[in-house]
């Protein structure tokens, strides 16, 4: 079974609560596309959000998802060190992906006037790719690396962060 099954049976199962759902193949490649990857050192300019995990179709959700608030991340230094983390979670993933999706971060990159948007859920060890409006274009399994980083920076920031699980 392909990592893109284990992920759509992990949708499918939302039902079901946050659980362990499986592991992917050690032979599924679980890595941002180029173009993301490439998005993400780049990036010209850098949001970072917090999400509360309920959805949210207002035009003030992010992806449909409730924001509880915003920090532009100025320097490109900060940047860099956002995108490495992020990156180091993805290759350091054991392949776990649990039944839920309740992601409490966002990312949004713009890179060359294109916006690419991460949904991430620590919790169920997935981020979500978006680019433009609609559904997410790839998906990408995770460690809670990241977690604590973003975090702190949201902190920092003065925004509230949401209850943890």
């Amino acid at each position: 079974m392909t990592r893109t099954s284990f992920i759509g049976l992990a949708i499918v199962a939302l039902g079901l609560g946050c659980t362990p759902l499986s592991r992917a193949t050690s032979g599924d490649k679980n890595e941002f596309s180029k173009e993301v990857r490439q998005a993400l050192q780049d990036a010209e300019t850098m949001e970072l959000i917090s999400l509360q995990p309920e959805r949210d179709a207002s035009a003030d959700g992010f992806h449909d998802w409730k924001v509880l608030g915003r920090t532009k991340i100025d320097g490109s230094r900060e940047r860099s060190r956002i995108a490495s983390s992020v990156l180091k979670g993805i290759s350091e993933s054991d392949g776990s992906v649990a039944a839920c999706f309740n992601p409490r971060h966002g990312i949004r990159v713009v890179v060359k006037e294109q916006t690419i948007d991460l949904v991430l859920c620590f919790q169920c060890s997935q981020i979500k790719v978006y680019r433009g409006v609609g559904d997410a274009k790839e998906s990408v399994l995770t460690a809670k690396t990241a977690e604590v980083k973003l975090d702190a920076i949201l902190k920092d920031a003065g925004v509230l962060l949401a209850k943890k699980e």
